[in-house]
């Protein structure tokens, strides 16, 4: 991933899980489906998955993009940086990444899924910001 934004291509390169996560179970697989649905419109092109947490910027895309960031969207802070990276028009790559889901997520499905869902609207507020 380093590699990809030090050759210049790409401003943005994230890792993706949620085509190659193992052991997921079928809760997790349809929050997952729900939470790609929902987030599309603030994705850039080519991007199916915000959430996996692995990202590599360049120093242009960091400078950019961090001014605009709000810090209390805890989860959706990922979404956020990819919602602010479309309205940027910066170039973005998503690449896959191998996951093995294991017991002790610290993740709580249903509560953390209903934050998310209010985050989305705190993003959506963003777009009057970000130019």
């Amino acid at each position: 991933m380093i590699n990809v934004v030090q050759q210049g291509y790409y401003d943005v390169v994230i890792g993706t899980k949620d085509m190659t996560a193992e052991n997921r179970s079928l809760l997790r697989s349809i929050v997952s489906f729900g939470k790609r649905v929902v987030s599309r419109p603030f994705l850039p092109t080519g991007v199916v998955d915000s959430q996996t947490g692995l990202k590599v910027m360049s120093s242009v895309a960091v400078k950019r993009m961090f001014p605009h960031l709000k810090e209390q969207l805890g989860l959706a802070l990922d979404l956020e940086m990819m919602f602010i990276a479309k309205r940027l028009q910066l170039r973005v790559l998503q690449l896959p990444v191998k996951c093995i889901d294991r017991d002790g997520s610290h993740i709580h499905v249903w509560k953390d899924s209903i934050r998310f869902l209010r985050s989305i609207i705190e993003i959506w507020r963003l777009d009057r910001r970000v130019r």
